[in-house]
């Protein structure tokens, strides 16, 4: 019995320790709790039975369906040296500890799965770099 109970201490334990790996993010979140992180947070439109929120500040748009955020999105814009530098700093940075990955076609995209969420990266030369997470 004594081993039993040991065994799913590590279990849990182990599952704790990968899932305190993975990036921060805002997905699974309620607006109300949107609000207290983003307090510029307002509406902006509703499409498909989702409504779609964003954070001029942050710059950060947010896609609520069930009343949970499924997608967060982000753009980084700048000039071309900085965004290629910025696009494999985070790429670096997400392969650490993503479960898979699976680049675009062009290498200028990747995705990133982890636990119950994939992370999009994607560089588009001489223009921006975007970030969106989103449920499975």
């Amino acid at each position: 019995m004594k081993k039993v109970l040991v065994v799913v201490i590590m279990l849990v334990g182990i599952i704790e320790v990968c899932q305190a790996q993975e990036p921060g993010n805002n997905l699974r979140k309620t607006v109300q709790e949107l609000r207290l992180s983003f307090p510029d947070l307002v509406a902006w439109g509703e499409q498909n039975g989702s409504q779609n929120f964003k954070s001029p500040e942050a710059n950060i748009l947010f896609t609520v369906k069930k009343g949970v955020v499924c997608t967060e999105f982000t753009q980084f814009q700048g000039s071309d040296g900085f965004l290629r530098d910025f696009y494999h700093a985070l790429v670096r940075q997400f392969s650490k500890n993503a479960k898979s990955y699976l680049w675009g076609n062009d290498k200028n995209s990747i995705s990133f799965f982890y636990s119950y969420f994939r992370v999009y990266i994607s560089y588009t030369p001489y223009s921006d770099v975007a970030l969106l997470y989103d449920l499975y």
